[in-house]
């Protein structure tokens, strides 16, 4: 059947100077191939509803989707081999700015199973249902009735090639089909497993709202988020929600997941976990979705047949403005609910300096020379149980746990000044062991041989140098394997104890320097450092949303 097409074509062959420079070709491998690439498809022609339907069984899917659709035109070319509507004809690819480019991905499809496309374009002009073969070449043509879009039936998947005909991974099309939720939230998705539903997702304005759908014990309060026109981020606040395993520290690019190449991944993920290093417990990993957009000429996308890999210019930029990110969104804003911060290159968050004097017992002051303009003022009202200190905030009522917010502050000093000093008597300590001796000797506290097993320590922390346990402290630092465990040790033994009465100026510098640490959600150790109950909770409690009328029941 033929008929004149009454639009212009959209899709075209690419020439082949053009085909010629890319470095790879897509190669549908697996159930995780075909889905990636239909659901971008989809994506391109500017989808907001996406429905697919898998029949794992019957080795077959179906996709559906309300975008441009093609023409007549189109649907004659679209799965012949390097035809595309992404990239124009006589440019080169970087140029692109799609996700899909190289018009391979149909062409592909059809020689893994039988490939069928029904599209529109618009109600004036007919719909038509097109079946290919093995070539994507037209076998069968046909007017039907459908709604602007496209649908496309895949059957007899793999049947071709038994040895990718292994059953998929669910979880890993679950996990496809997530990413390009979180890069695309405006999307409504459908997916059904056999004659069943799957799951769904309702289309958001930001990551955020997906992340609250994929992970529906999250309370919007667990996450924060931050925009710029360069990068959108959304991650767990640490003390509220943590991970197992790193396998939710995504990277995306442009409207993809992606993995970088070269030195750029690994660093930004490295930035990622460093972020949260000391602020969670050991052997978690943060929830975090950090989504770059970059211009299309600065990325290199063919170096990998499933476009997961790329290379970017100017990769130290990139880094800067996610450490920026993650910088703003870990200090203290007026309210504790996740809001969208405008980045503030100029803010530079300050550490605390370590003086003396403070609270009588050598706790060291925060320098306030140069305080930030933007933290909230927080006025301590009382200390509860001699434990926790109440404190009032813009918001409502904060309880603040005096010792770990102490430990936090103190490991953040001695992040900046690891500062020792010369014992008048040195202490002595037995039985050390060769890697206590080379830990010492690291931490720039190197024993001294004194006789048989016994040693010489004749500097120590400044923090810890009055201590009447001096000895046991040194000891404990010895049996640590890194800087950063001694570090949080010396930190945890020099903070103020629970059971400590405070003055409320003492228990006021504390809040001061606690607010102003750059990770003030958690101690080191990952233990939540304050418990936050906001006036909208208070107000709900005490119903004072009712009307008088309603208290009387009139």
């Amino acid at each position: 059947m033929s008929a004149p097409p009454a639009t212009p074509p959209r899709i075209h062959v690419l020439s082949p100077q053009v085909t010629a420079i890319m470095a790879a070709g897509e190669v549908m491998d697996d159930w995780g191939a075909v889905v990636r690439e239909l659901i971008e498809n989809a994506l391109d022609a500017q989808a907001q509803r996406i429905q697919l339907h898998l029949d794992v069984s019957g080795q077959s899917l179906e996709i559906t989707d309300n975008g441009w659709g093609m023409s007549w035109a189109d649907l004659q070319v679209c799965c012949l081999p390097h035809s595309t509507s992404k990239a124009p004809a006589d440019q080169g690819l970087p140029a692109v700015q799609t996700l899909g480019f190289r018009g391979e991905a149909l062409h592909s499809l059809v020689q893994v199973g039988t490939v069928t496309i029904a599209s529109r374009v618009n109600p004036q002009e007919p719909g038509w249902c097109v079946v290919y073969n093995s070539q994507g070449q037209v076998e069968q043509i046909e007017t039907i009735a459908m709604a602007p879009g496209t649908k496309i039936t895949v059957k007899n998947l793999f049947q071709a090639w038994p040895h990718r005909q292994h059953p998929p991974n669910l979880r890993d099309l679950q996990r496809i089909i997530y990413q390009a939720a979180l890069c695309h939230p405006q999307v409504t998705w459908q997916v059904h497993n056999g004659p069943r539903a799957w799951f769904q997702l309702s289309p958001g304005q930001t990551a955020q709202d997906i992340l609250l759908q994929i992970f529906p014990h999250l309370h919007p309060g667990d996450l924060q988020a931050w925009q710029s026109p360069q990068l959108e981020l959304a991650i767990g606040r640490p003390d509220r929600y943590h991970r197992r395993r790193p396998d939710w520290v995504l990277l995306a690019v442009n409207g993809r997941c992606v993995q970088l190449k070269g030195n750029l991944g690994q660093e930004l993920q490295q930035t990622l976990l460093q972020a949260w290093e000391r602020t969670l417990p050991r052997h978690r990993f943060p929830l975090c979705f950090a989504h770059f957009q970059i211009p299309s000429e600065q990325v290199d996308w063919h170096c990998h047949p499933g476009k997961q890999e790329l290379y970017v210019a100017h990769p130290q930029a990139w880094q800067d403005i996610l450490k920026t990110a993650l910088r703003d969104l870990n200090q203290i804003t007026t309210s504790p609910e996740p809001t969208t911060i405008t980045p503030s290159l100029g803010i530079k968050t300050s550490r605390a300096a370590e003086l003396a004097g403070a609270y009588g017992r050598g706790v060291a002051l925060l320098n306030s020379a140069n305080p930030l303009p933007s933290q909230p003022e927080l006025k301590v009202l009382t200390q509860v149980h001699q434990t926790y200190i109440l404190v009032e905030h813009p918001t409502g009522l904060w309880l603040v746990e005096q010792h770990i917010a102490h430990e936090r502050v103190l490991y953040e000093q001695l992040q900046a000044d690891w500062a020792l000093v010369e014992l008048e008597s040195p202490i002595q300590l037995e039985r050390l062991t060769p890697p206590q001796i080379e830990q010492l000797t690291q931490l720039w506290m190197p024993p001294e041989p004194f006789g048989p097993s016994l040693w010489l320590i004749r500097q120590v922390p400044k923090t810890l140098q009055d201590r009447p346990d001096l000895a046991a402290a040194v000891w404990e630092l010895s049996l640590t394997h890194q800087f950063q465990a001694a570090l949080v040790a010396t930190a945890c033994r020099s903070a103020i104890r629970n059971g400590t009465p405070l003055g409320l100026g003492e228990m006021q510098t504390l809040i001061d320097q606690w607010q102003r640490t750059e990770h003030p959600q958690t101690c080191p150790h990952g233990r939540p450092i304050c418990l936050r109950l906001e006036e909208s909770s208070l107000a709900r409690f005490f119903r004072r949303h009712w009307v008088i009328g309603k208290s009387h029941g009139i």
